[in-house]
């Protein structure tokens, strides 16, 4: 779930693209939801489905892709890590790391950290990476540094 106010403005193009995108990898994206009636949501994950809801406030293309991560987290990686906790804790930003702290539990804070590090990619980032962690051989690959340096790859 994504409670912090999102930072960065959003097109209506860009969301739609993003949108779009989930969609043509079997995401259902949904706007209007009765939990949309929380004040504090943005956005969730349903859990163990191809589900995720993103309420008209805030930061939409961001809450999709963080929201859109959670389904990857769960579907594809089935549970595992993408990106190691110290380099998500290196490449975070101070704030996100607060409100990190402040909003999850330990057990709870390495999945949301790569939630929120992934939301800030760019939209061709954050694809290039649902596709690999997507494929069938993602699935049984162990967790390493690897992700990482496809991270770092893709800044370059």
């Amino acid at each position: 779930m994504l409670l912090a106010a999102p930072k960065a403005a959003a097109t209506p193009e860009s969301f739609e693209t993003v949108r779009q995108l989930l969609e043509a990898h079997s995401v259902m994206v949904v706007s209007d939801h009765p939990r949309c009636r929380e004040q504090q949501l943005f956005g969730l994950y349903v859990r163990g489905s191809r589900q995720v809801i993103v309420c008209r406030r805030g930061n939409q293309i961001n809450t999709l892709m963080h929201e859109g991560w959670h389904l990857a987290q769960a579907r594809c990686l089935q549970g595992t890590s993408y990106l190691n906790e110290e380099w998500l804790k290196a490449e975070l930003s101070w704030r996100d790391r607060r409100d990190l702290d402040a909003l999850y539990k330990t057990e709870q804070w390495r999945r949301e950290a790569e939630a929120r590090y992934m939301a800030n990619q760019s939209i061709e980032r954050y694809f290039a990476a649902v596709d690999t962690v997507c494929t069938s051989d993602a699935k049984s690959r162990p967790n390493n540094n690897s992700s990482e340096q496809s991270i770092q790859d893709m800044h370059n």
